[in-house]
């Protein structure tokens, strides 16, 4: 949800765990416990990427754009 292709490299969500609040080894205990949302990819640069697979479209609305609907 956060880009184009719901892709981000998993270096960048290693900086960012912390302040996401994931465990230090989400990507061994995390990731596979939820196949069906996520997957492992390579990216064309030949980094290991994070690919969200399914998610609920309603979620990806910020309370400023629902209140700019009102």
């Amino acid at each position: 949800m956060l880009t184009k292709d719901k892709t981000l490299p998993l270096q960048t969500i290693d900086q960012l765990k912390w302040d996401l609040g994931l465990p230090y080894d989400y990507s061994d205990n995390l990731i596979p416990h939820y196949a069906d949302l996520f997957s492992l990819v390579r990216l064309p640069d030949d980094r290991i990427g994070l690919k969200l697979l399914s998610c609920d479209d309603t979620l990806a609305i910020s309370q400023l754009e629902k209140n700019a609907v009102r």
